[in-house]
């Protein structure tokens, strides 16, 4: 987990991830009301963030499984 750096507020770091509709490899799941937050990251509602950056210990803990379907 971290804080991202251009467009600040937390964030979920997914390495490896690609996105299939822009070719963006800097994928991130962050906050946000609707596909107008994302460049191609993972958007999904505050309390969501909240719990999942919560669920995450310690910070580079890879404890969380991602299922995009």
């Amino acid at each position: 987990k971290t804080i991202r750096h251009t467009k600040q507020g937390k964030g979920i770091y997914l390495p490896g991830a690609v996105s299939p509709t822009t070719g963006n490899a800097d994928i991130f799941i962050h906050e946000g009301d609707s596909a107008d937050w994302s460049d191609g990251c993972i958007v999904i509602a505050k309390p969501e963030m909240e719990r999942l950056w919560e669920a995450i210990e310690p910070q580079d803990g890879k404890n969380v499984t991602v299922v995009a379907t």
